[in-house]
Formats: C-alpha cells, sequence, structure tokens
C-alpha cells in the first residue's frame, strides 16, 4: 500500500475477499457458531487490509449480513 491507497490489483482481491464472505453467510442463519464464525472472518480481513476503504465495505457487508439474518428470524 501507497500512501494509504491500495493498488488496483490489491483492491481487487479485496472485494473478492469481501464477496466470499457476503456469499458464505448470506444464507445461514448467523446463530451461535455461524455467527462468532463470521465475525471472526471479518476481523480476519480487516488485519488483512486495514485500510479506511476496506472497513468502510467490510462495515456495509456485516451490516448487510445482519439484516438478511434479521429478516430471517
Amino acid at each position: 500500500m501507497k500512501n494509504g491507497v491500495m493498488a488496483f490489483r490489491d483492491t481487487y482481491q479485496m472485494f473478492l475477499d469481501m464477496w466470499k464472505l457476503y456469499r458464505k453467510y448470506a444464507n445461514s442463519s448467523l446463530a451461535g457458531k455461524e455467527c462468532r464464525d463470521a465475525i471472526d472472518a471479518a476481523e480476519q480481513l480487516r488485519k488483512k487490509y486495514n485500510s479506511i476503504f476496506a472497513n468502510e465495505i467490510l462495515t456495509a457487508v456485516m451490516c448487510e449480513l445482519s439484516r438478511i439474518a434479521k429478516n430471517k428470524s
């Protein structure tokens, strides 16, 4: 990362990783162990990308997963 800006290839990989997180948990109830696993996966991505942009996208993904889980219950 140069000057806090992610390279194009890194940005692509970040989007791909965020998509995989969303895809994995979008159809789950996010109860119990699944919830903890989703939080752990999100934390790993936060540490991996460590940027404001990545954190904002990750927050949006987690909020959407939460909304989906609430609508299922």
